[in-house]
């Protein structure tokens, strides 16, 4: 179907167990709405898996396949913990994150195709792009993304504890404008272009 198949804007949901084919968003969450997802799988949304503007929640027990050009998981403006969340052949990107912040305990990217992103990002194929946002990673996997494994911009501050990544193309850490990327464990597996890239005035501490 058209639209999201879940719309919460200005109010309180748990959500247990949901699964979702198809639709532009499988999940959309605006204008200071909470929301606790536990258990959610998504295939072939159009846009993103799920999209949260603007609000406050908590994803963890997902599996979401082949999303679509804003992003398997879109975050703008929120604050927002993921844990045990698992990203199959996503377009453009894997988790975005503009502006606010996210806590990610255990995320898996497997695939990230390198197709047009949100508002023109020129670094598409990103598994995890954050631009103007904090962002406090505990482990992060990611195998085969046509652009970075870990795309920091604008200012964005990461904090990464392990980190194991194989056959990134562009990069398996990025961080440019200002930017930066401290890690404490990284494992990079056969990467098909530099495995650390800072430019622009970006920091990468390994």
């Amino acid at each position: 179907g058209s639209g999201p198949a879940i719309f919460v804007a200005q109010g309180q949901v748990t959500l247990r167990h949901i699964d979702v084919t198809g639709h532009e968003y499988g999940i959309s969450v605006a204008r200071g709405a909470r929301v606790s997802i536990d258990g959610f799988s998504s295939k072939n949304a159009q846009q993103a898996a799920i999209s949260v503007l603007e609000s406050s929640g908590a994803i963890q027990n997902a599996k979401i396949d082949n999303a679509g050009a804003m992003g398997a998981i879109a975050l703008l403006a929120s604050t927002v913990s993921i844990d045990r969340v698992q990203i199959n052949q996503s377009a453009a990107l894997g988790l975005f994150v503009r502006h606010g912040s996210v806590d990610v305990h255990d995320l898996t990217v497997d695939g990230v195709r390198g197709e047009a992103g949100p508002n023109g990002e020129s670094s598409q194929g990103d598994a995890i792009h954050i631009r103007d946002a904090k962002a406090r990673i505990d482990v992060l996997i990611v195998k085969n993304a046509d652009g970075s494994g870990l795309f920091a911009g604008a200012g964005a501050n990461v904090q990464l504890g392990r980190l194991d990544m194989d056959a990134p193309k562009h990069g398996a850490m990025v961080a440019e404008r200002s930017s930066t990327i401290s890690a404490k464990n990284v494992t990079i597996t056969s990467p098909r272009g530099p495995a650390l890239v800072a430019i622009d005035g970006g920091t990468i501490s390994v």
